[in-house]
């Protein structure tokens, strides 16, 4: 990831703050978002100071580790959507082709772009 050189691993991240604790979503990348938001708020109680350089990384602001974890999540998201759009290529490659093979290979990509869109 070239945004966001501190990627936390999910057991890592941190949902509480000092007045608010976040339910982790389940998606990595947006409770990375919702871990830097909710660093940013243990370590300071005014958003004003979100801005202030960190000592422990290398000079980054809340701020930037908040808009490194959103710009990974935004690539992620980019890249799914990549996949999808392959998928349904395949699938469009796949319809018509008279074989015994190919009818399974578009029923294995008809159920990936279901589980992909989420109605699968």
């Amino acid at each position: 990831m070239e945004t966001g050189e501190v990627v936390m691993a999910a057991a890592e991240l941190r949902m509480a703050s000092y007045y608010f604790v976040f339910k982790k979503t389940g998606v990595l990348e947006i409770d990375r978002i919702l871990s830097e938001v909710a660093s940013a708020g243990e370590d300071f109680h005014h958003t004003r100071s979100w801005g202030d350089p960190l000592d422990y990384c290398d000079g980054k602001s809340h701020v930037n580790l908040i808009q490194d974890a959103a710009n990974n999540a935004a690539m992620a998201m980019l890249e799914k959507q990549d996949l999808l759009e392959a998928l349904k290529t395949c699938r469009d490659m796949l319809t018509g082709v008279p074989s015994e093979g190919a009818e399974f290979a578009r029923r294995k990509v008809d159920a990936a772009i279901a589980k992909a869109t989420g109605n699968g």
